[in-house]
């Protein structure tokens, strides 16, 4: 009982945290967007800009005014033999095979645009940059939260109950087939003798013990009322003594 409480709970962490941890993500093209992430969540940048040979990708950040942040700086070697590789894989496969960046735990102050930049070296220079994405960071109400990822906590918590079934059924076979095993039965044994036996046979002899004082005390009664008859037809002879 004590492992299947410990698997109910492991089952409810692990559900609880799939739900908790959201992850946004955001391809930079060549189009403009605009996104709202929840505070907290991580947030992951992909670039889809194409690049040949050798080509470095840096991420840059534009929050209040005209100042623009370098955040990260990435240098990559792709080949032609790459490229063909990745034509025949699908789209999500390919966004997983793009360049990325992740932000993880965003705050309000990761509110702002975002840009990749895409430098080819070789053979040839030069500069690719995609359109900015606005990233809102917004703060999600537990009633927002709730009507978002109700979903989530239904399958959650409709697979819990079913461990949880599953693991009694288990628990109660396993019982009942030690409770089995502990208790065989014999088939060419004979049936012991019921325990009211003695019981009965005490009542038995109790009871001929009363009649037979029940009889001898109706004998006594009856020698008594012969010889109270005899004395009262020969009253001399009962004076006398003489039979």
């Amino acid at each position: 009982m004590e492992m299947s409480l410990k698997q109910s709970t492991l089952v409810l962490l692990t559900v609880a945290i799939a739900v908790m941890s959201a992850q946004v993500t955001v391809t930079l093209d060549e189009e403009q967007k605009r996104v709202d992430v929840p505070h907290g969540s991580s947030l992951t940048l992909y670039c889809s800009l194409e690049g040949q040979g050798r080509f470095r990708i840096a991420w840059f950040f534009k929050c209040c005014g005209n100042k623009t942040i370098d955040i990260n700086a990435t240098v990559f070697n792709k080949s032609t033999k790459t490229s063909n590789e990745t034509s025949s894989k699908t789209k999500q496969n390919l966004k997983e095979d793009l360049p990325k960046h992740t932000l993880s735990s965003v705050t309000y102050n990761d509110s702002g645009w975002y840009f990749c930049n895409v430098t080819i070296e070789i053979p040839y220079l030069k500069h690719y940059e995609s359109k900015g994405a606005e990233v809102i960071v917004v703060h999600v109400s537990p009633t927002n939260f709730f009507e978002e990822w109700w979903l989530w906590i239904l399958v959650g918590g409709s697979v819990l109950v079913l461990i949880v079934l599953i693991i009694i059924c288990v628990l109660m076979r396993r019982r009942q087939h030690i409770r089995e095993l502990q208790t065989p039965i014999y088939g060419n044994m004979r049936p012991s003798p019921r325990p009211g036996a003695p019981a009965d046979k005490l009542k038995t002899e109790q009871r001929r013990s009363e009649e037979r004082y029940r009889w001898s005390r109706e004998r006594r009664a009856g020698s008594l009322s012969r010889k109270t008859a005899v004395s009262d037809i020969d009253p001399d002879n009962s004076r006398s003594g003489t039979p």
